[in-house]
């Protein structure tokens, strides 16, 4: 838990908001950890995207609900009761399955990786 908030305060140091977006307290936190399941560059992506949504919009931070929340929505398309920004009690959220996060480490195409395509085989 002192790693994730300490990586989370450099980073939201580094991200340039007028606005505090907080992702060093320990509620996001805790959030951030169930979200990524404890691996800095799955919490990474979802800041990332979550800065570009906040700069979309023409926000002065990055916010739990409209940015984090929609970013991981998108991703996972879990539901409101299984995303980690959206749920009132982030204590009462199961850990994520390794293999839900697929889905934020598979690039999105056509075809499976590794199955080949009869235009390939031409």
């Amino acid at each position: 838990m002192k790693k994730a908030t300490k990586f989370l305060s450099l980073v939201e140091a580094r991200l340039g908001f007028p606005a505090a977006c907080g992702l060093s307290e320990h509620d996001m936190v805790q959030r951030m950890l169930k979200a990524s399941n404890g691996y800095t560059g799955r919490m990474m992506h979802l800041v990332k995207k979550a800065a570009f949504r906040a700069i979309q919009s023409g926000k002065p931070s990055i916010g739990q609900v409209d940015h984090l929340g929609f970013v991981f929505e998108e991703i996972f398309e879990l539901g409101p009761r299984r995303n980690p920004f959206l749920v009132v009690d982030i204590s009462t959220l199961p850990k994520m399955k390794e293999i839900e996060f697929e889905r934020l480490t598979r690039l999105t195409g056509t075809a499976e990786a590794g199955v080949e395509t009869q235009a390939d085989d031409a």
